[in-house]
């Protein structure tokens, strides 16, 4: 058996003596040193004893068994394998290469299903609810969730991402809590009446809740709106006059949302299809801008790629801290539950990521799905739990014709600001913030518990209204 000391030598053999398609330019980042690792091509002299691991050839991940790393290549980098026609040399591969080695050459659907849903637990520790605690009146938030969490080592096979986003999230340290919805994925775990109260006690420890909705400033956006629609004003003219209404602060910014909404939007809902990227600058960013863009006090709002966007705060003439994230897709992907999940997964992930790296108190997730718009906030309240609130999910109008009665969005937009305001900040005690990280796992590794296998009959838990 073959041995390879650089990521490009494995890369190279297996796209040349295997079949595999692994792009020529091939980059990932450098692996370094750590208190735990140290990466050498060869082991120094025969007297130092050394634990050797089988690193991928397509990311940084290293395993100390080889079945382990087959388990990872197939479930995370299977675009990646070839398809060997069997033949002679087929079978001289497997007379030559030992059993624990890395398979390349799946030779039926069947195979390929098995590596895809072969559950791999290495290189992922689930930790333990010490310190800390969140209680529910007399309920011990953290010991469930620990459990949840700690079952996931108890299965034998992956489970699907499709139906089990709860237990996804929960891998990384992470609880979604839904109060109106009660999946059976974590019935086991809470009562009904305990999973309301874990609900409930973190929209009351962070102060979230429904705002009032303010009557004089909506029928103001109604009124011109209206007007606008039967144009008696123009679009320019309805934006002056969203523009100088005497506002709080925050409904300054739904005003400066409708604005960007009159300026962008058809007067009429078009049968045409529109590209993703025009979709995004017709409906979605306008709104977007307008709550959450204010160059005045640092903060952009930015696409980084066509479908991830992030509130990045800027620091003199550089990129500071991120106050949010978010995913878009198209309306056409609302029925793909393992894409839907898969992007909120992706979502929780980021805004985890920049809360532990800046110490925050929250910060704010968004998921968008052709013109609905989810709003998340994801916060910190004990050791090793953290946990992603619904806030809101508002459905953008597709034309003039219903922004009248968008207006009455606005009790849930301003929660939505005053999250945003209050919790995208840094912790007012840091220290404490920092005793309650917890490791998180990449998409990678959840990807070794969880299958990305589609059934048609599977529930979603997460299920957007059809734009």
């Amino acid at each position: 058996m073959s041995k390879f000391t650089t990521a490009g030598n494995l890369r190279r053999h297996l796209t040349t003596q295997h079949g595999f398609s692994i792009p020529h330019r091939f980059s990932i980042e450098r692996r370094r040193n750590s208190e735990i690792y140290i990466y050498v091509g060869e082991p120094p002299s025969s007297d130092v004893e050394i634990q050797q691991h089988c690193a991928c050839p397509c990311c940084n991940d290293h395993f100390a068994e080889l079945t382990s790393l087959n388990c990872h290549f197939f479930g995370a980098h299977y675009e990646y394998v070839g398809h060997q026609s069997q033949g002679e040399s087929d079978q001289q591969d497997e007379e030559n290469v030992p059993s624990s080695s890395l398979s390349v050459t799946p030779n039926s659907t069947g195979q390929k299903r098995n590596y895809d849903e072969a559950l791999c637990l290495d290189g992922i520790i689930f930790d333990s609810p010490l310190g800390e605690h969140l209680f529910a009146k007399n309920f011990d938030v953290s010991n469930a969730f620990g459990a949840m969490k700690a079952s996931l080592a108890t299965n034998k096979s992956k489970l699907s991402l499709e139906d089990n986003l709860f237990l996804a999230l929960s891998s990384t340290s992470i609880l979604l809590l839904q109060p109106n919805k009660y999946p059976d994925e974590v019935q086991p775990f809470f009562s009904y009446d305990d999973w309301r109260e874990a609900s409930e006690r973190i929209q009351l420890m962070f102060k979230i809740k429904r705002l009032p909705m303010p009557i004089a400033t909506t029928m103001q956006f109604i009124e011109i709106t209206d007007k606008l629609r039967s144009k008696s004003i123009s679009r320019v003219g309805a934006v002056i006059r969203l523009k100088s209404l005497t506002l709080q602060a925050q409904e300054k910014k739904l005003a400066k949302a409708f604005a960007g909404m009159i300026s962008k939007l058809p007067f009429v809902a078009l049968d045409e299809d529109m590209h993703e990227m025009e979709r995004c600058s017709r409906f979605v960013d306008p709104f977007l801008s307008g709550l959450f863009d204010d160059p005045d006090n640092g903060v952009y709002l930015r696409w980084t790629d066509e479908t991830t966007l992030t509130a990045t705060k800027s620091c003199g003439v550089k990129w500071g801290s991120s106050l949010a994230y978010g995913e878009a897709k198209p309306a056409t992907q609302v029925d793909n539950h393992l894409v839907v999940n898969k992007d909120l997964v992706k979502v929780a992930l980021l805004c985890k990521e920049a809360l532990d790296n800046q110490l925050y108190e929250g910060m704010l997730g968004i998921q968008v799905i052709g013109r609905t718009v989810a709003f998340y906030v994801l916060t910190l309240p004990a050791q090793s739990l953290y946990t992603l609130i619904p806030l809101a999910q508002i459905e953008l109008p597709d034309s003039l014709q219903d922004l009248p009665s968008f207006a009455t969005e606005t009790p849930s937009l301003l929660k939505v600001l005053d999250a945003f305001d209050r919790l995208c900040v840094p912790a007012a005690h840091p220290e404490v913030t920092r005793q309650r990280l917890a490791p998180t796992l990449t998409m990678s590794k959840i990807l070794q518990l969880f299958s990305e296998s589609k059934g048609c009959k599977r529930p979603c838990n997460l299920y957007l209204r059809y734009n």
